[in-house]
This record gives structure tokens, sequence and C-alpha cells, in this order.
């Protein structure tokens, strides 16, 4: 039963930790999006998942500021609506990155160049070194793509009936 105290503590509404806060005399920190969390738990889950992405504190922070115990955080993460729920929210920072290399990728190869031509020997290798990194990366990733297109090719090549193969197999078979 003293488990079951402790663990319920955890997901006090938030109001009320509020007041425990102040009738205690600390001070109450500036909530990001808290909620009672027995009002409305999905929003509450929504809100952290959230938090834990687009947040700069840690996520113990986060979990503190939502009145969330680290116990309940981790039940939470079992269930698949929440990790749903942060993972588009990661995905959706990932996509966020992704278009702000694009748009700054042509200025830092411009800046690159620029270094490589320093009078700086050490500042000139390190500039082409980076040039020939990036350039080599992205030709991974064009060979790589080309690769599984292919392999996409020749997987619908490869679906045969049982009587195609037969006949392949019978054709070999003779030679």
């Amino acid at each position: 039963m003293e488990n079951d105290n402790v663990r319920m503590s955890g997901s006090l509404p938030a109001a009320y930790v509020r007041g425990a806060d102040e009738v205690c005399g600390r001070k109450a920190e500036k909530s990001l999006h808290r909620t009672p969390y027995g009002e409305n738990s999905e929003k509450v889950k929504e809100n952290v998942a959230v938090d834990v992405v687009k947040s700069e504190l840690p996520i113990e922070e986060v979990l503190k500021e939502h009145g969330i115990s680290e116990a309940e955080f981790e039940d939470w993460l079992v269930e698949r609506s929440f990790q749903k729920q942060v993972e588009l929210r990661v995905q959706a920072a990932k996509f966020r990155t992704a278009l702000l290399l694009a748009k700054y990728a042509p200025l830092a190869m411009a800046k690159l160049v620029g270094l490589a031509c320093s009078e700086k020997e050490e500042t000139a290798r390190k500039a082409c070194l980076d040039i020939i990194s990036l350039a080599s990366t992205e030709s991974v990733k064009n060979t790589q793509r080309e690769m599984a297109e292919q392999v996409n090719e020749d997987e619908e090549l490869v679906n045969l009936t049982e009587e195609q193969a037969s006949k392949i197999l019978g054709v070999l078979a003779e030679d």
C-alpha cells in the first residue's frame, strides 16, 4: 500500500502541487503547459510530449514542471499512443532541421570554399577536408538511394509465378 501512495503522489493534480509549494514557502515555478493531471490526462501527455522534444530543459525538469513522476512517465513510454505523439514531434523536429540545413548548405559550402583559399595552411587544409567529406557524404547518399531504387526494381522482376520459375529452371537445366 505504501508504494501505491508514493506512486499516486506523482500523479497529483498540478494545482495541488503548486498549492503545496506555496504553503511550504517554496516559490512556484513558471510552468510550460501545466494542466492538472486528473482533469485531462491525454492533454497532459500531449503537452509533455511537446515539451520533452521542444524544451531546452532536461526531461526531469519537464516532468517536474508538469507534476509528473518519473514512474508515471516510464509507464507512458510503453503506451503506443504516447510513443506515437513523441515520435511525431521528433520527426517534425528532424524535418525542420533538414529544412534549415538545406536552406544554409550553399552558404556553408561557399564559406568553406573561401576558407580553402586561406593563407593559413591549417585552416585551408581543414576546409578542403570538410569539402571532400561533404561531397563524399552526398555521393554516398546518392549511391545508396540509387541502389535502393535498383533493389525495388529487381524485386518487381523477381516476383515470378511458380509456372514461370519452373520454366526458367527447366531452360537452365537443359543448358
